[in-house]
Formats: structure tokens, C-alpha cells, sequence
């Protein structure tokens, strides 16, 4: 067994991997890979890069067309959880239509002390 970059173990042998996974309002950034920008891109049709940073900065989160462009090509190599659920929100869509992700549900006290 080995640890990976984001703090799970992978055992080889079974094929099996062990993730890490935390609160997304708990996240500073999130990894953007250029997919992930193919994928903005074809989900975004028509609709130009400024109407989708206008409808993420509708919702209090700062964002420009230019930032938008980087995240379609790649440039950007990470996003913040904020610009991300405001972007899905703006699209209409769950951040796993960008980003792959595991999708548990959790109780809500699964995290508080005592």
C-alpha cells in the first residue's frame, strides 16, 4: 500500500482505494483538470461566458468571463467551491457533471463533537 496525493491508501493487490472525502464548504480549492474544462464548454452550448459570469456574480461570488475562459481551456488548474456551486447553480447542473465524484449521504451531526 502507497499514499496517494490527497491522503487515501490504493492496495495494489485488490485494486481497491481508500478516499478521503470532506464537506465541500470545508474545500479552499479543488483541482481542475482540462476534462473538466471540456466538459464546462460543452455543457455551456450557446450561452455566452459573460451571461455565466454574470448569473455567478448574481449570486455574491465574484467571477469574470476571463475566468470562465481559463476553467474551458484548461489554464485554470483549480477552482474555488464557491465559483464551482455557483457555476452549477448558473448552469443548472451538479458539480459531478464537471468534476467526477463518490456521493454518499451522510447524517448531518456526522461531523460535530460529542
Amino acid at each position: 500500500m502507497y499514499e496517494n496525493t490527497i491522503g487515501g491508501t490504493k492496495n495494489e493487490a485488490s485494486n481497491l482505494m481508500e478516499v478521503d472525502m470532506i464537506p465541500l464548504d470545508w474545500a479552499v480549492l479543488i483541482l481542475w483538470k482540462p476534462e473538466c474544462g471540456e466538459k464546462l464548454k460543452a455543457l455551456r452550448g450557446k450561452t455566452s461566458r459573460q451571461k455565466i459570469a454574470d448569473g455567478i456574480n448574481a449570486q455574491q461570488v465574484e467571477c469574470s468571463q476571463e475566468l470562465i475562459r481559463k476553467l474551458e481551456l484548461g489554464v485554470a488548474k483549480s477552482i474555488s467551491p464557491r465559483i464551482l456551486i455557483a457555476l452549477c447553480i448558473t448552469l443548472g447542473i451538479h458539480p459531478s457533471a464537471l468534476i467526477p465524484s463518490i456521493k454518499m449521504e451522510i447524517p448531518r451531526n456526522f461531523c460535530t463533537e460529542g
